[in-house]
């Protein structure tokens, strides 16, 4: 899947690097990583301090990046739908 990922971004010329999570296992994708199931982030920044907290607001939320990870999702779904 990442490496899906990665592929569909460059086609998209979409800023994106496949990383070893930095976040532990408490974070949404710790079930899915326990069943030893590839997850993938969509993080514009290291700066995890404000992500799961009462500061984790809108007003962080970069729209370009929002916009480059919906047309890459969109992207990855339509190339595994075989569109």
């Amino acid at each position: 899947l990442n490496k899906l990922i990665v592929e569909t971004a460059e086609a998209l010329e979409i800023e994106a690097r496949p990383f070893r999570s930095l976040m532990g296992n408490n974070s949404d994708h710790a079930p899915f990583r326990k069943l030893k199931m590839e997850v993938a982030f969509f993080l514009a920044k290291k700066d995890t301090k404000r992500i799961h907290s009462p500061k984790d607001t809108l007003e962080f939320v970069n729209p370009e990046k929002l916009d480059d990870a919906v047309r890459l999702i969109m992207g990855v779904v339509e190339k595994l739908d075989g569109v």
